[in-house]
């Protein structure tokens, strides 16, 4: 999957939640997606569970767009 902020000028944090609660912040995060950065995720670098848990992203300030677009590499 790829994780897209289409902002300009605000950062996104990422981070994976393998809890029952949301945890994400400015200084609590797994990854920070800098004005129109991405990142990509995928099983073969991260592992299976990283594609299969719950991501969560919240912006820095205002209302940034953040796109995401997920692919799929097993054939079934």
């Amino acid at each position: 999957m790829i994780i897209q902020n289409e902002d300009t000028a605000i950062n996104v944090f990422v981070k994976r939640e393998t809890g029952g609660g949301v945890s994400v912040s400015d200084t609590d995060h797994d990854h920070r997606i800098g004005p129109a950065g991405l990142i990509t995720i995928n099983n073969l670098t991260d592992g299976t569970e990283a594609i299969q848990d719950r991501w969560t992203i919240i912006a820095a300030s205002g209302t940034p767009r953040v796109s995401f677009f997920e692919t799929e590499d097993i054939k079934r």
